[in-house]
């Protein structure tokens, strides 16, 4: 059943993560090597319940939105998808199996402190070294490749975390 209140507030917090990458994170350059996609914390935070069509449904449409306002041509799309389809496994793994948490957002104060972190690390590992192997395939240097890997990965699981106690404080 379609919950209109859930939806209104993913269109809002979608439009707040958005009007935040775009306006401040896009604009802060740090090094050529970092990259902070703190809308992946959306992503990483839709319920356990979602089914992967559903969730890469909403991954595509989503990317197709950060795409038309980054001017990447579909890369952040192809890893935002490609993110979303490991998901699945990664929460398996990861995330015990708590009838409580069916239809809860993933977060921390849904489930301990370590396995989401873990769960977020390996989510933002994924989603950066497919996004750099997509912009980077005719020119690949593998120290280039490794070094924006590693330090976006290093910068963004922290402000996930951070915008995880801004952003998802009460919203299930």
């Amino acid at each position: 059943m379609i919950n209109i209140s859930t939806i209104s507030k993913y269109i809002i917090t979608i439009i707040w993560i958005l009007l935040l990458q775009i306006t401040l994170l896009d604009n802060l350059i740090i090094s050529q090597y970092v990259y902070i996609p703190a809308y992946l914390l959306f992503i990483i935070s839709l319920p356990k319940n979602n089914k992967s069509i559903k969730a890469m449904t909403i991954a595509f449409i989503y990317g197709m939105f950060i795409d038309y306002y980054s001017g990447t041509n579909g890369a952040i799309t192809a890893a935002l998808v490609f993110t979303t389809a490991i998901r699945s496994f990664i929460i398996c793994k990861i995330v015990v199996n708590d009838p409580n948490m069916y239809n809860k957002s993933l977060k921390i104060k849904n489930f301990s402190l370590k396995n989401y972190v873990i769960y977020v690390l390996i989510m933002v590992l994924i989603f950066n070294i497919s996004l750099v192997l997509i912009e980077n395939y005719a020119t690949i240097s593998f120290v280039y490749v490794v070094k924006k890997i590693l330090l976006s990965t290093i910068f963004t699981v922290p402000i996930i975390l951070l915008f995880q106690y801004i952003v998802y404080d009460n919203f299930d």
